[in-house]
């Protein structure tokens, strides 16, 4: 079942502490950029909704 960590009183145990972490942030990146080109290569534009005037 899905809970939502922003409704959660407690934060997570962390299970794998992480001394530096934009070298993970960097790897995880790294590593999606590598498996997804086209997206990475893509130009950035915001998000806008899928409907207008509901």
């Amino acid at each position: 079942m899905f809970q939502s960590y922003t409704s959660m009183t407690t934060p997570f145990t962390p299970t794998h502490p992480v001394r530096d972490p934009a070298q993970a942030m960097t790897t995880a990146v790294h590593h999606w950029a590598a498996r997804k080109p086209r997206l990475a290569l893509a130009q950035p534009r915001p998000r806008t909704p899928l409907t207008k005037g509901a």
